[in-house]
């Protein structure tokens, strides 16, 4: 998986380092919705 957890039933819980890297990807994620956004406001099909 990208961030490194394989939930796996030995594997125990994600940890910090894991957690922090979805958390980053959620939040570039965001940012490019946001970006799209804003690029599709000055668009009109009138």
């Amino acid at each position: 998986m990208p961030g490194g957890f394989l939930a796996r039933k030995g594997d125990g819980e994600p940890g910090v380092k894991t957690i922090w890297q979805g958390l980053q990807r959620v939040m570039d994620f965001a940012a490019g919705l946001r970006f799209a956004r804003e690029l599709g406001q000055g668009l009109t099909c009138v």
